[in-house]
């Protein structure tokens, strides 16, 4: 999301987590179909990173079962707010979901425990990008799956979205990735406005 519009929209915070946990966004977005084409297996821990409020959170929730965690980290307090008041009192979620309001660079997880870590519209507004592949690195296991869903460039055309002028395209969140000691295995769909990207730790990077 561009900075500017960030900022208005932080204005009324609610508003503008109840548009990114719209109904209306599965249209464009559905977070069934891109988490189904992963593959989520039950017991999985799963980290939800820059998770907003829980859009792919309770989701990744249902899939993994009441033997699983997902944790779900946002800097944004009120995000994390939000969250919680759409899993209270249910005993499933509330047993699954762990909520971490934090940066996503510094998350508090425990080392070496998470089987996927996913992060969805979130790299291009990160600042210290190597502190963050670092930090999916410590709490990832060997085998984790790692999953970066973010914006298209629009080339010009109309589409909702932040402004091209910020957004890392598919070409270069792949050098990123692969810079950072990450390796590209496949590509899903995720949506007509972005692109889905499953990696693994390469070996000896830890």
């Amino acid at each position: 999301m561009h900075e500017d519009k960030k900022n208005e929209l932080r204005h009324n915070v609610d508003e503008w987590l109840s548009n990114l946990a719209s109904e209306s966004r599965r249209e464009w977005q559905n977070p069934e179909d891109i988490l189904n084409s992963i593959g989520i297996s039950k017991g999985m821990k799963i980290a939800d990173l820059g998770c907003g409020p829980g859009f792919f959170t309770l989701e990744m929730a249902k899939l993994t079962g009441d033997k699983g965690i997902v944790y779900a980290v946002d800097v944004e307090n009120k995000a994390i707010e939000y969250l919680r008041s759409r899993i209270k009192g249910d005993i499933h979620l509330e047993k699954v979901i762990k909520t971490i309001n934090s940066e996503v660079s510094s998350t508090g997880i425990p080392n070496n425990s998470i089987d996927l870590v996913f992060f969805a519209n979130v790299l291009h507004d990160i600042e210290d990008k190597e502190l963050f592949f670092d930090e999916i690195k410590r709490i990832g296991k060997k085998d984790a799956v790692i999953v970066d869903v973010d914006w298209e460039k629009s080339n010009g055309k109309p589409r909702r979205g932040p402004p091209d002028s910020i957004i890392i395209s598919r070409n270069e969140a792949k050098s990123l990735l692969e810079e950072r000691g990450f390796k590209i295995e496949r590509e899903i769909y995720a949506g007509p406005h972005h692109y889905g990207l499953v990696c693994r730790i390469l070996e000896g990077e830890e």
